[in-house]
């Protein structure tokens, strides 16, 4: 995994539901702690199900086993939390996940439009 080598400033979108489960908060700190948290731009809870959405250039240079134990490693905490839940791990461009109920065009407009807002991502400085 491309874990970074030293700090950096990260901005990424907590997609929160009519409950705002704040096991969501638990699993970002155990993320954060352990070094996977540095891919994702999209994180939420919806029906039990954590959806973590990753950068897609990162994942576009895992090969297969590196994006498999990272999905492993974000399950693993999931199930340790003391209420434990489900992980659904993806590319933020795949059509794959269900951060939010609503077709996936419309998901993804959604998605792109936060990212562009909020840019999104590692950086090494506070934006201006």
């Amino acid at each position: 995994m491309n874990q970074i080598q030293y700090g950096r400033f990260l901005d990424f979108a907590i997609i929160w539901d009519e409950d705002h489960d704040d096991r969501v908060l638990d699993a970002i700190l155990i993320m954060y702690l352990t070094g996977l948290l540095a891919p994702v731009r999209f994180i939420g809870e919806r029906k039990g199900v954590l959806s973590v959405l990753l950068a897609p250039a990162t994942v576009k240079t895992w090969d297969d086993d590196t994006f498999q134990q990272y999905c492993e490693d974000v399950v693993d905490i999931c199930a340790q939390l003391d209420d434990p839940w489900t992980a659904e791990i993806n590319s933020m461009d795949s059509t794959q996940h269900s951060i939010i109920q609503a077709p996936a065009e419309n998901v993804a407009t959604y998605l792109k439009n936060i990212d562009m807002l909020w840019q999104l991502g590692t950086r090494s400085t506070l934006p201006a």
